[in-house]
C-alpha cells in the first residue's frame, strides 16, 4: 500500500501494481536465495496489489493473503502428519 500510494499513484499503466508486486515477490525470494520461486510470489503479488488498487482498502488483500497462507500451512501440516 506504502508503495503503491507513493510511486506511480494510480499510473494508467499500472506501474503502482508492477512496483508493488515486485518488491513482494523480491522480499519473499531474497531471503532464501532462490531466485526461480520469483513468478511464484509474482503472480500473487500482483493480484494482491490490483485487490488493494480497486477496493482502496489494505484489509482485503490482507485477509486473502491470511487465507491463502493458512491454506497452504494447513496442507502441509496434513502431509507431514499422514
Amino acid at each position: 500500500m506504502l508503495l503503491m500510494e507513493t510511486y506511480f499513484k494510480e499510473s494508467p499503466y499500472y506501474f503502482d501494481v508492477l512496483l508493488s508486486a515486485i518488491v513482494f515477490s523480491a522480499s519473499h525470494v531474497l531471503p532464501s536465495g532462490n531466485f526461480q520461486a520469483f513468478w511464484v510470489y509474482a503472480i500473487p503479488g500482483t493480484l494482491y496489489a490490483l485487490m488493494y488498487r480497486f477496493t482502496r482498502t489494505i484489509y482485503c488483500p490482507i485477509l486473502v493473503h491470511i487465507l491463502w497462507n493458512g491454506y497452504v500451512y494447513w496442507d502441509l501440516i496434513n502431509l507431514v502428519i499422514t
